[in-house]
C-alpha cells in the first residue's frame, strides 16, 4: 500500500509548478517530435524500406552477368494472399462493427451510434482505409489511420449577368452560360457554405511519429502525424497565411520514393502563388501539464515547420489514430511483420530457382571448347540453328557436358516452400484448394486440413479487427460526440434515422463482426435459416406486433441472409414497413381474426343448438319406446300369468311325484342291500353253526324284518 495516497485534487505548489508558456510548449513538442523522428529513422525506417523492396520484387542477392536474374516474389504473393481474406471477412456485411453496452438504457444509443458510424465509415473511404492499413500492418509492422471531423468553408461559385444600368442586387443568373442581349457585363459571385468534413485516411508509416517507449497508442506520451503539406491545404483547415510564411519543410526520407518505385520528384512551385509551397505540418497528441496543476492532460497541438511553431493547442479526451496490427507481440508497439517472416524465404527460393534455371540452360546450351588456331571463332559464336562452322581440322570443337541436377533440386525447393508456409501461415489451402489435393480424403479430414491451414490466417484477420477496426469506430464515435453538435439524418434499414451525437457517451464497447471465410458464411446462413421458421411460428401464433418477435426481426434475418449471399439491394425484395403501418396491419389482422372467431362461434352455437334439438327429439322417442316396451311387457305378463301358474302347479306336482318315486327307489335299494347283507351273514353263520342254530337264527331274522312286521 502507498503511504502517501494522492488526492483527486492535487495541491498546487506555486514555486514548483507553473503554467507553461507557448515557447516552453513548442520546446517540449520539438524535443518529443525530434526524438520520435530519430527513433523512426534509425530503428524502423531501414526495416520498412527493406520489406518494401522485397514487396516490389527485389532481393539482396548479387546478380552475376550472364546468369539467371529471376526473383521469387514471395513477400508480395504472401501479402496479396491475405488481403482477399481480409476483404471477404469484413465486407460480407454492411455493419462490420457495432457498439454494445452492459447497461440496458444504452440500447438505443448503441443502435443509433452503430448506424451513424457505419454510414460515416462507408461514405468516407472506409474500404480503402482497411486495405491500406492492413497492407501496412503486413508489410511495415503496423498500419495507422487518422480519423477527424471538422467544419470547413466550401466556396460556391455562380456566374451572373449585369444588365445596362442595373445594380449588383438586380443581377440575374446566366442562361445556359451565355450573356443575354440586354446584359453587357458578367461577374462571378462566390459564397461560403459550411459543411461537415470527415477524414478517414491511412497514414504512410514514415509520417507517423510515436514515443519510442510507447507500447500502445492509448498510453503513449507523444504521437503525431507529421508531413509536408501545401500552404493552401493548411489554410483550408482554418489557419492564417501569415503564420505559415516563415515555416520550412522537412527533407523526406527515401521510403516514399522507394515505395513509389521512381526517383523523387522535386516540389514544383509556382512563383506567382506562394501558397503552393510545402511546409512541415504536424498534428500531435501530447500528454503534458500545460496549466501547472500537477495533472498531465492530453493536448491536441498543431505545429508547422521544423521548429514546430504552435498554431493550435487545446485539451482533448482521446487520440485520433487507429493502429492496425496483424501480429500482437506482448509489450511491443511495432511487432514483427509478415514481410519480415518471408524475406529470408524469398532469398532462399530465389537462389535455388536461379540455380535450377542456370543448370537447365547449361544442359540445353552447353559451353564449347575450341582451338582458335584451326576454328573460325565468328562461326562458333553464331548460335543460329544449322549454321556452318568453318574448321581447318576436324575434331577441334568439344562441348563441355553439364549434368542435369535440377530434378534433384526441385524437392529442396518444395521443402523451402512448405517451411515458408508453416512460418507465414499462408498456404495453398488457404488461397483456394486444389481439386486434386484432397480427392481421396474424407470430408472430415479435408475440413480439418483446411481449418488447420486457415488457423493463423484467421488469427491475423481477428487481430486486424480487434485493433484497427475497433479503433476506427471508437474514433468516429468520439469525434461525433465532441464535434457534431446538430442532429444528423442517416440512411438505415428502416429508411432514414435522425440521431443527435452530442447526447451520446463513449462508455461503450465495440464488437467486430468478422466472417471468417466462405465456410463460416454458410454456417451463418444455415443458422439463420433455422431461426426463420421459429420467428414465423411466433408471428402466426401471437401476431406481427407481438413483443417476442415481430416483422422487423424477420426482416433483419432476411436482410442478413441476402447480405451473406452477396445481394445488397435488399429494399427491392423486402421494402421497409414503418411501425405505424405494422400496427395497422396487425389491427386489421386482429379485427379480421375476431370477426372470424365470432362467425365461427355463432356457427358453432347454431350447430350445438341443432344437435341439442336433435338430442331432445331422440330422448322423447326413446322415452316413448321405453313406455311402449313397458306397456307391452305388462300386457304380456297379464296374458301369460294363468299359463305360468298352471305350469308352476304342474311343475310342483311333478316334483312331488318324482320325490316319492325317488324315496321308494331309495327304500327298495336299502331293503335289497339289507337282505343281501343278511343273507351273507347267514351263509357265514351256516358254516359255523349247527343246523339247529341255523334254524333259530333264521327265525330271529325273519322276526326282525320290516316287511314281515308290516304283513
Amino acid at each position: 500500500m502507498f503511504k502517501n495516497k494522492p488526492t483527486s485534487q492535487p495541491t498546487r505548489d506555486p514555486d514548483a509548478l507553473k503554467p507553461l508558456t507557448r515557447d516552453e510548449v513548442e520546446k517540449i513538442v520539438c524535443d518529443l517530435a525530434d526524438h520520435a523522428r530519430n527513433f523512426n529513422e534509425s530503428e524502423l525506417s531501414e526495416d520498412r524500406e527493406l520489406a518494401d523492396d522485397y514487396y516490389q520484387g527485389k532481393t539482396r542477392l548479387k546478380i552475376t552477368k550472364g546468369r539467371s536474374q529471376v526473383v521469387v516474389s514471395k513477400v508480395r504473393d504472401t501479402i496479396k494472399s491475405v488481403l482477399p481474406s481480409v476483404a471477404r471477412a469484413f465486407m460480407s456485411t454492411d455493419t462490420i462493427a457495432e457498439f454494445v453496452s452492459d447497461a440496458e438504457e444504452d440500447e438505443k444509443l448503441c443502435k443509433d451510434a452503430t448506424i451513424y458510424c457505419s454510414s460515416v465509415f462507408w461514405k468516407n473511404n472506409g474500404y480503402e482505409v482497411i486495405v491500406e492499413g492492413t497492407t501496412d500492418a503486413l508489410k511495415a509492422k503496423i498500419g495507422v489511420a487518422f480519423v477527424d471531423v471538422e467544419e470547413i468553408q466550401v466556396p460556391i461559385h455562380a456566374n451572373y449577368a449585369l444588365q445596362n444600368g442595373a445594380t449588383i442586387e438586380d443581377a440575374a443568373p446566366l442562361v445556359d452560360g451565355k450573356i443575354t442581349e440586354a446584359a453587357d457585363k458578367e461577374f462571378v459571385s462566390t459564397k461560403l457554405s459550411t459543411r461537415t468534413k470527415w477524414t478517414l485516411q491511412a497514414i504512410p508509416p514514415e509520417e507517423f511519429l510515436i514515443d519510442p517507449q510507447a507500447t500502445s497508442i492509448d498510453t503513449s506520451r507523444f504521437c503525431a502525424w507529421s508531413r509536408n503539406m501545401k500552404i493552401y491545404d493548411i489554410i483550408e483547415k482554418g489557419f492564417s497565411y501569415k503564420d505559415l510564411i516563415d515555416a520550412d519543410s522537412f527533407e523526406e526520407s527515401d521510403e516514399k520514393s522507394s515505395r513509389q518505385d521512381f526517383e523523387e520528384i522535386k516540389d514544383i512551385r509556382t512563383p506567382n502563388d506562394p501558397t503552393s509551397r510545402e511546409v512541415l505540418f504536424t498534428q500531435a497528441f501530447v500528454r503534458l501539464d500545460a496549466d501547472g496543476d500537477g495533472v498531465a492532460e492530453l493536448r491536441y497541438i498543431c505545429a508547422v515547420g521544423t521548429k514546430y511553431k504552435v498554431l493550435h493547442d487545446e485539451p482533448v479526451n482521446f487520440r485520433k489514430f487507429a493502429v492496425f496490427k496483424s501480429e500482437i507481440q506482448p509489450h511491443v508497439m511495432h511487432p514483427i511483420s509478415l514481410a519480415e517472416d518471408t524475406i529470408q524465404d524469398q532469398d532462399a527460393q530465389t537462389a535455388l530457382l536461379r540455380s535450377i534455371i542456370d543448370n537447365a540452360a547449361l544442359v540445353n546450351s552447353p559451353r564449347t571448347e575450341v582451338n582458335e588456331q584451326v576454328v573460325n571463332l565468328d562461326d562458333v559464336k553464331n548460335g543460329e540453328i544449322g549454321a556452318i562452322i568453318r574448321v581447318k581440322q576436324v575434331g577441334q570443337i568439344t562441348e563441355l557436358a553439364t549434368p542435369f541436377v535440377a530434378g534433384q533440386t526441385l524437392p529442396v525447393l518444395q521443402h523451402l516452400e512448405s517451411v515458408s508456409e508453416q512460418r507465414s501461415g499462408v498456404t495453398r489451402m488457404s488461397q483456394g484448394l486444389d481439386t486434386d489435393v484432397l480427392q481421396s480424403t474424407s470430408r472430415v479430414a479435408a475440413a480439418a486440413a483446411v481449418s488447420a491451414s486457415d488457423a493463423r490466417l484467421e488469427m491475423m484477420i481477428r487481430n486486424i479487427g480487434e485493433t484497427g477496426i475497433k479503433s476506427i469506430f471508437l474514433c468516429i464515435l468520439r469525434c461525433a460526440i465532441d464535434h457534431v453538435k446538430v442532429k444528423q439524418t442517416v440512411p438505415a434499414m428502416e429508411g432514414f434515422v435522425t440521431v443527435n451525437p452530442s447526447w451520446w457517451h463513449d462508455q461503450v464497447s465495440v464488437r467486430c463482426n468478422v466472417g471468417m471465410g466462405s465456410g463460416k458464411i454458410e454456417e451463418k446462413k444455415a443458422a439463420l435459416g433455422a431461426i426463420l421458421p421459429i420467428q414465423q411460428q411466433i408471428i402466426e401464433k401471437y401476431g406481427a406486433a407481438n413483443p417476442i418477435c415481430g416483422w422487423s426481426n424477420v426482416r433483419e434475418t432476411l436482410r442478413t441472409i441476402t447480405r451473406l449471399s452477396g445481394i445488397h439491394n435488399f429494399q427491392d425484395y423486402f421494402p421497409y414497413v414503418s411501425p405505424e403501418d405494422l400496427k395497422k396491419m396487425d389491427d386489421q389482422a386482429n379485427q379480421a381474426s375476431q370477426q372470424k372467431q365470432q362467425a365461427d362461434k355463432a356457427m358453432m352455437q347454431a350447430q350445438m343448438d341443432q344437435m341439442k334439438a336433435m338430442s331432445d327429439m331422440v330422448k322423447v322417442e326413446a322415452q316413448k319406446a321405453q313406455m311402449k316396451f313397458q306397456s307391452d311387457m305388462a300386457a304380456m305378463e297379464q296374458k301369460n300369468q294363468a299359463a305360468i301358474q298352471k305350469l308352476q302347479a304342474q311343475l310342483m306336482d311333478m316334483a312331488t311325484k318324482n320325490q316319492l318315486k325317488m324315496t321308494e327307489i331309495y327304500l327298495k335299494d336299502d331293503r335289497e342291500r339289507d337282505k343281501a347283507d343278511m343273507d351273507f351273514a347267514i351263509k357265514t353263520k351256516e358254516v359255523l353253526l349247527s343246523p339247529q342254530e341255523v334254524a333259530e337264527t333264521e327265525a330271529k331274522v325273519s322276526a326282525n324284518r320290516p316287511e314281515d312286521k308290516l304283513q
